[in-house]
């Protein structure tokens, strides 16, 4: 869902998906540049696909509630 819309906050290049080996669940985004110290990127820049989907959905709730309570003001 959010590949393609993730970039590194040091080097600008995306950020790619992978998932855990051990745990397929386990579904993260780190930076391509990485490559364990073979790119260019100094940090990982890690994030888990779960964390990510809780922030985003928390931002359209707290959007869809402002919207809400400030829906009648457009109307005037």
């Amino acid at each position: 869902m959010f590949s393609g819309l993730l970039v590194c906050a040091d080097c600008g290049n995306n950020l790619h998906f992978h998932f855990n080996q051990g745990n397929p669940e386990i579904k993260y985004f780190n930076c391509s540049s990485y490559k364990g110290n073979r790119g260019t990127c100094g940090s990982t820049h890690y994030v888990r696909v779960d964390f990510l989907e809780q922030v985003v959905l928390g931002e359209i709730r707290r959007l869809t509630k402002f919207a809400i309570k400030y829906e009648d003001e457009q109307k005037s």
